[in-house]
């Protein structure tokens, strides 16, 4: 046999070694980062046009009593959105190279924070049930996001960005090390 049959191709390695206790921290799917642009981006819209309603509704208010206002109307509106567009387009990068998971051999950890690091570990045995969410940014990218439920309502944990085809085997190995059946 040649070499190349003998062992599986990069990717298929990688994908072997995902999950596997001691390989340490593993971040999210580079399309996450995707998934917070557009949801930054809608967010700072809807502030946008907001601050241009009030500039509107302000200018008309101003133009009904006689006075003049000494800038244009839409000049906040134009600011809200360069600093928007500033963030939605940094921060999401900053926030997914702050986040990554490890099964470890005892817990699920995860990390993530740009200011406030947060470092947490759940556990195995503490898991009750995980579920698998989409919502449609990241449905037409193929992802998935991991509810992880425990008996504690305060201590369940998200991990967004697993690839759609990788969450359901992730969904169960974490169940499996939870000593949790899979019902579904």
């Amino acid at each position: 046999m040649s070499r190349q049959t003998e062992e599986p191709d990069a990717p298929d390695r990688l994908a072997a070694d995902r999950g596997v206790p001691g390989r340490g921290p593993r971040p999210l799917d580079p399309r996450m980062a995707v998934v917070w642009t557009v949801q930054a981006a809608a967010g700072a819209t809807l502030v946008t046009f907001a601050v241009l309603s009030v500039e509107v509704v302000v200018r008309l208010a101003f133009d009904a009593s006689g006075e003049r206002l000494s800038w244009p109307t839409g000049l906040g509106a134009v600011a809200v959105a360069a600093l928007g567009a500033l963030a939605a387009w940094r921060l999401p990068r900053a926030y997914h190279r702050a986040w990554s998971f490890e099964l470890a051999p005892d817990a699920l950890e995860l990390r993530h924070g740009i200011v406030l690091r947060v470092h947490s570990a759940i556990p195995y045995h503490r898991v009750q049930y995980i579920d698998i969410r989409q919502g449609p940014v990241e449905r037409a990218l193929r992802l998935s996001r991991l509810v992880v439920h425990t008996a504690a309502a305060t201590s369940d944990a998200s991990i967004p960005g697993i690839a759609s085809d990788e969450a359901q085997s992730l969904r169960r190995t974490l169940l499996e090390r939870a000593g949790v059946g899979d019902a579904v």
